[in-house]
């Protein structure tokens, strides 16, 4: 059981004190000197935690982008809209080979205006993690647009 210091406060309980902490006289000291004995215990928990701090640093790390060139196989177009004359056909879904690597890739583009890509061509794209970025121009032709695909896995 606790008892109260002068200052008003709880003492703790001197039995529970580990023998690295007893003869310690700082906090500081203190923890130092219980970090010390977990270490020398060999604590199972020990590497366990180290090593998923190392993993935690490493999904942390903020994704590099990088600049890659991708072939269209083919390719799968829908229709946008529920009327055939008010409706636009976007690119759905390429099967593109990147590196050799056969890769499917879905339009994630807000409003699908993902524009339709022609199979056996060679596009320029920036890669950040299992997301592509294609520049490509508007429907109308007049500007520069940056279209979102996400990879969906392999072929």
């Amino acid at each position: 059981m606790a008892e109260l210091s002068p200052s008003g406060g709880e003492r703790p309980d001197p039995s529970l004190a580990t023998d690295a902490t007893r003869s310690v006289a700082s906090p500081v000291e203190a923890v130092k000197a219980e970090s010390a004995e977990l270490i020398s215990r060999r604590d199972p928990a020990y590497p366990i935690s180290i090593l998923t701090t190392i993993s935690y640093a490493v999904f942390a790390m903020p994704k590099e982008r990088e600049t890659i060139e991708l072939q269209v196989v083919s390719s799968q177009a829908k229709i946008h809209g529920s009327f055939p004359n008010k409706g636009f056909r976007y690119t759905d879904v390429m099967f593109t080979q990147v590196n050799g690597k056969k890769i499917v890739y879905e339009c994630v583009q807000r409003g699908h205006d993902c524009p339709l890509v022609g199979s056996g061509k060679t596009y320029t794209a920036d890669r950040v993690g299992n997301v592509i970025y294609m520049a490509m121009s508007s429907p109308d032709g007049k500007q520069q647009i940056s279209v979102k695909y996400k990879q969906l896995g392999s072929w």
